[in-house]
């Protein structure tokens, strides 16, 4: 787990075909800009050090967020919500699908290529990004620095 945070934070949002019920949803993900810090708890002070880190990265298995993202988050894309997860023995805050509710994982989104790991740059063009001038404080097991294609994403 790393603890992360920053001045601001991106919104992707982007539409998938649900593995359980075949039909279209909605899906976010979050990331942090260039410029946004990582908890180093290894430091030899109690505290840890906040560590710079120049790259963007998306978060995936999130398991905190500070209120004021969460509730920005949830007003973004309800359907993003905490969920126990049987493979992660653990709870994280994922996406689920607007039809039939499933679990949409972590895994299936941020760690197989396509979906917030596009493969071209046709893939990253179906990724909106919104950038949300807003402190952002959060917890994940995962994040993927400088995601390719990032800049081929649209800006909204």
């Amino acid at each position: 787990m790393s603890d992360f945070r920053a001045t601001s934070f991106i919104a992707a949002t982007t539409r998938v075909q649900c593995s359980h019920c075949g039909r279209v949803t909605g899906v976010l993900a979050l990331a942090v800009p260039p410029n946004h810090e990582v908890l180093d708890a290894e430091t030899s002070d109690e505290e840890g050090t906040w560590q710079p880190v120049a790259a963007r990265a998306f978060l995936f298995y999130v398991s905190h967020l500070s209120e004021p993202v969460l509730r920005r988050v949830l007003a973004l894309c309800p359907t993003y919500r905490e969920a126990y997860s049987e493979v992660t023995w653990n709870s994280y805050w994922a996406n689920h699908c607007e039809h039939c509710d499933s679990l949409l994982p972590d895994h299936e989104l941020h760690c197989e290529p396509g979906v917030f790991m596009p493969i071209n740059e046709s893939e990253a063009a179906n990724i909106e990004l919104l950038t949300i001038d807003e402190p952002f404080e959060a917890e994940a097991a995962g994040y993927a620095l400088e995601p390719e294609h990032f800049q081929f994403m649209q800006r909204v």
